[in-house]
């Protein structure tokens, strides 16, 4: 399950207390996306019926916790469901940093369908968590965005009653090839044409062509065929092509550190190459603050590149930007525009601006103490490991994971410690214990990243329930927007 949208219809304010000395402190639009974001997280538990554990990864993710703890109506809601024995239901509810790993939701290659999609294709208007598909083509015109883009989401008129969306489980569990087929089958199908064991994308193009301004036809099966223009428009050899360009940097990348710690700190020289030499290489500005993002995601706050080498990767970037002025990566011509028309200067500044968002990355785990403070040695990103661990048998402690447990005596409790070193209680609980699990990423949760929580509860058959959410389902473009645009609390994406 996928919080993609969360509402905001209560208006409360948490009230003070000893947390509230650095809630204070955020500037006041934050306040209320955080207000907003915690009135919705207690109306999801009060739709089940539940109290909640919370757990908390990040310093941002204790202050949501802290304020949810305590709000005057999820404190009621907890006495009244604690109150009723036949109300007793339970939720481990586990916050989490999305700046804690920016490296997930900024790689090239996806292992989802849906995060090919969500990568390649742009954000549908209004919907920040769906694509836009062009079906123009369906209609026969040749011009682009001459209709309404179509979308990933399903049709709802179209669903017969208590019809499962199978969406979400095509796009998450399928890979493009097995998707390619089903859509052909599907779509050949209602042609009365022969099925295909191995289609092919050119296939499944051609049949679309079949479609061409057959409205009727068009109208009974526009899930599909919007779906299967999206595959389609992936699948672009321009699309692949880039990917595969910017996936081969990403390994670069990783083999240099598994080298030596001088290689990985000198790869900032590469990076410098690939700006300088961009247009033979066939990439843009996006993909390069892309990749640059990406590897300073990566790698510990205890690690530095070469200072020297950093420099010489912001001269290049400056020159580029004056260059390549009149197509800006969207986030980049955000923070320039701030600064005036484009010069030397306005690009010396805008660079400046952006290295220091990109040192801010890199020691964003240094609240951290346990193993994950770099993510150079995981394939799956941050959330894999937290889940791997929440729900390892051979061990109870999660690394980084507090327990918050509300107030003093609370504190102490969960810590298992009095005063003077004796125990006053039962150590904190494991969220594992609870009937349910929800792991929401404060800052959008990505399809690979959903992927791989479906994944671990299966491999270990879990008693408990996993819920997965988020304040969007975010793409490359919206996380590298919220980095160094506009905080995703406090834009419309939510």
């Amino acid at each position: 399950m996928i919080f993609c949208h969360i509402s905001r219809t209560h208006q409360d304010q948490p009230p003070a207390d000893s947390s509230q000395l650095f809630f204070n402190l955020l500037p006041s639009e934050l306040q209320v996306g955080v207000h907003h974001l915690v009135s919705s997280l207690h109306s999801l538990l009060q739709m089940v019926d539940a109290t909640e554990d919370i757990f908390t990864v990040g310093p941002f993710s204790r202050l949501v916790g802290e304020q949810l703890e305590a709000w005057q109506p999820a404190r009621a809601r907890r006495k009244a469901v604690a109150s009723d024995p036949s109300r007793k239901k339970k939720v481990s509810l586990v916050l989490l940093d999305r700046t804690l790993d920016l490296a997930t939701p900024t790689a090239s290659k996806s292992d989802t369908l849906l995060g090919r999609l969500r990568a390649s294709l742009p954000t549908l208007p209004g919907q920040p968590s769906d694509s836009a598909v062009e079906i123009s083509p369906l209609f026969g015109m040749e011009a682009k965005d001459q209709l309404p883009p179509g979308c990933l989401c399903s049709s709802f008129h179209l669903r017969k009653k208590d019809e499962k969306d199978g969406c979400l489980e095509d796009l998450l569990g399928s890979d493009s090839d097995t998707l390619v087929s089903t859509y052909y089958n599907r779509l050949s199908k209602f042609k009365g044409e022969k099925e295909k064991k191995n289609a092919t994308v050119e296939d499944l193009e051609a049949l679309l062509l079949k479609f061409t301004n057959e409205e009727e036809a068009i109208a009974a099966n526009l899930d599909d065929l919007m779906r299967s223009r999206a595959v389609i428009l992936s699948r672009s050899n321009q699309v692949t092509k880039r990917e595969g360009k910017m996936a081969e940097v990403e390994e670069r990348f990783l083999k240099a550190w598994a080298k030596s710690n001088k290689e990985g700190r000198g790869f900032l020289v590469q990076l410098s190459k690939l700006v300088r030499e961009r247009r033979e290489r066939g990439l843009d500005l996006d993909d390069l603050v892309l990749l640059t993002t990406h590897c300073y995601s990566l790698i510990s706050p205890d690690e530095e590149f070469y200072p020297e080498d950093e420099d010489r990767l912001q001269s290049a970037l400056s020159e580029a930007l004056v260059s390549d002025k009149a197509r800006l990566p969207a986030a980049v011509a955000a923070m320039a525009q701030e600064e005036g028309e484009m010069d030397e200067l306005v690009a010396f500044r805008t660079v400046k601006r952006l290295f220091q968002r990109l040192n801010s990355i890199r020691t964003a785990r240094a609240s951290l103490k346990g193993p994950h403070r770099s993510l150079l040695d995981s394939k799956k990103g941050l959330l894999h490991l937290l889940l791997s661990d929440m729900f390892a048998e051979d061990r109870r402690d999660v690394p980084d994971l507090e327990h918050r447990a509300g107030g003093l005596g609370g504190l102490l409790k969960s810590a298992g410690m009095g005063l003077f070193g004796m125990s006053v209680g039962p150590r904190a609980p494991h969220p594992r214990e609870n009937p349910a699990l929800w792991l929401f990423v404060v800052g959008g949760i990505s399809a690979d990243e959903a992927a791989v929580a479906r994944a671990v509860i299966r491999e270990r058959s879990a008693e408990c329930q996993l819920l997965v959410g988020g304040t969007g389902l975010t793409s490359p473009a919206q996380t590298l927007d919220s980095l160094f645009v506009q905080d995703v609390l406090l834009s419309s994406k939510m």
